[in-house]
């Protein structure tokens, strides 16, 4: 019998950088997974994209609007490229601020948009081990009903959607709880490996179909274009107009004892478009229209900062969550753009996309939740704080 070959667009493949790993072991590790993917053709496409997680820690504290920031350097583009023949598949990196193995296994099931993840392991992918990858992801297609964790050697083959219901790898216990590179006890396990302790874990809970994530105890939400209109660096109080029903939301929201913050990216400071007074200004503003919250987290940097706080980075949330005493997965972000749910998956949070008209249809298209406005999403997060509106009539 044939077997089934896996299409070109099933399959992302995703590398943990560790927390502990310099960056210039990066691209060695790329050049040898090209590699080895390139002679597995064409028993194996190439992958749809490669997602490259950065887990090195960031800096806990805000870096000065004028120094460098402290966090270790992004890495660099020029090192996130495959070589040769692999050379056309997309490489994408998310940095997860140190937190730990599932958290950073959790971001790259949330990056991919492929019907299979395969989570690349320490081990490297010789011969053998892509043979196992061919015939790992073979059996997934030809049983695509089957919601497992199936070891590849020292890879491991992940069914994106069915993982994300049960909310992924159980980040409370973030790291493998057993020395890597276990001997094999079975015959099964010495062709295609083990799972190690957070894989088996998800296997269990994809069988039961039992999540971990506890329920919401923080939203934070984007200023600009979410709480308020959105005024392009805007330095004046008096030109903060809320959105409708805001405050109304967020008083349901503090009634229910939930914690509130505002996360806001603000690169006017580094443009010198605006002083971070003026921003600390306009925000004071909005607390008096909406009420007070629990915490507010500025990045004043610009762009090309290699700040890990600036949105989608995970450091705004990282720090709310540390402001609020309450963990990154107990938190949820809310905003208008791309970069607000990017922020939410690199920091493990959960992200609620409320489009408005500057809003990208890829955005929308690739948000875990769409909201249609404040409401929704806060009764999305915390049902018992939003009953659903009873329709007219």
């Amino acid at each position: 019998m044939t077997r089934p070959v896996p299409g070109p667009s099933s399959w992302s493949a995703v590398l943990v950088v560790r927390a502990d790993e310099r960056a210039e072991t990066v691209p060695l590790r790329l050049r040898a997974v090209a590699a080895a993917l390139v002679a597995a053709r064409p028993a194996l496409p190439l992958p749809h994209a490669l997602v490259v997680v950065d887990d090195r820690p960031v800096g806990a504290d805000p870096a000065p609007v004028d120094g460098p920031p402290a966090d270790p350097p992004p890495l660099a583009p020029e090192d996130l490229v495959l070589p040769g023949a692999a050379a056309d598949v997309p490489v994408t990196t998310i940095r997860t601020g140190g937190r730990g193995e599932a958290a950073a296994r959790n971001a790259g099931l949330r990056s991919a948009t492929t019907t299979w993840v395969v989570e690349l392991g320490d081990g490297a992918l010789t011969t053998g081990a892509t043979d196992a990858l061919v015939t790992t992801l073979a059996a997934a297609v030809a049983d695509p009903g089957a919601a497992v964790v199936r070891p590849a050697g020292s890879a491991r083959v992940v069914p994106r959607a069915a993982a994300l219901a049960v909310d992924g790898y159980d980040e409370r216990h973030p790291d493998p709880a057993g020395p890597r590179g276990a001997v094999p006890r079975t015959v099964d396990e010495l062709l295609h490996g083990r799972l190690d302790p957070l894989a088996a874990d998800l296997d269990a809970r994809l069988a039961t179909g039992t999540g971990w994530r506890p329920a919401v105890r923080a939203v934070l939400f984007d200023r600009d274009g979410t709480l308020v209109h959105d005024v392009p660096y805007n330095g004046d109080p008096d030109q903060v107009r809320v959105v409708d029903g805001a405050r109304e939301v967020l008083d349901a929201l503090r009634d229910a004892g939930v914690l509130l913050g505002i996360v806001s990216n603000q690169s006017g400071v580094a443009r010198g478009l605006l002083t971070l007074d003026q921003v600390h200004a306009v925000n004071a503003r909005v607390s008096a229209e909406l009420g007070p919250f629990d915490t507010v987290q500025v990045c004043p940097h610009g762009t090309g900062a290699g700040c890990a706080c600036r949105k989608p980075g995970p450091g705004l949330v990282l720090r709310a969550a540390a402001a609020l005493g309450v963990a990154p997965w107990e938190c949820a972000v809310v905003g208008d753009i791309g970069a607000d749910v990017g922020a939410a998956v690199a920091a493990g949070a959960q992200g609620v996309l409320v489009p408005t008209v500057v809003t990208r249809g890829r955005e929308v298209a690739l948000a875990p939740v769409v909201a249609a406005d404040l409401r929704a999403a806060a009764a999305h997060l915390v049902p018992e704080a939003l009953p659903p509106l009873r329709a007219a009539g």
